[in-house]
């Protein structure tokens, strides 16, 4: 249920750098249901192998693979602001391959905190007694 692009920048030295990103989702399934994965995430690991390491169809083959199996990935997401500088965030979800639901999706709750657009701590998170 995961769609991904790849882009190829040639930078002014000479060199090249690639970038391979989410480009949509199909809606119900697994990725789409993590309410975590956005378009435009940068992909930088399928199943903790680089994505740098691999040619694209091979990482379209990780990304697909038997109904109800698990795949790991690892994102970069880039904060937009006015400020250029601004920090991006990775963060890992662990899919089960052809699900629907986002009981088919875990992320970590260090990642969860990294992501929430909310501040932190959440008054829901808090145990306080009266």
């Amino acid at each position: 249920g995961l769609e991904l692009k790849e882009d190829i920048f040639h930078l002014a030295d000479g060199r090249q750098e690639r970038r391979v990103t989410v480009e949509s989702m199909i809606l119900g399934m697994s990725a789409s249901n993590s309410n975590v994965i956005q378009k435009g995430d940068e992909l930088l690991q399928v199943n903790g192998q680089n994505v740098d390491d691999l040619p694209f169809p091979a990482i379209r083959e990780s990304v697909c693979g038997q109904r109800g199996s698990l795949v790991s990935f690892r994102f970069r997401r880039f904060q937009e602001s006015a400020n250029s500088s601004s920090p991006s965030k990775d963060f890992q979800v662990v899919l089960k391959r052809g699900s629907w639901g986002a009981e088919h999706a875990v992320v970590s709750p260090e990642d969860q905190d990294l992501l929430d657009v909310r501040s932190w701590p959440r008054k829901d998170s808090m145990n306080l007694q009266k």
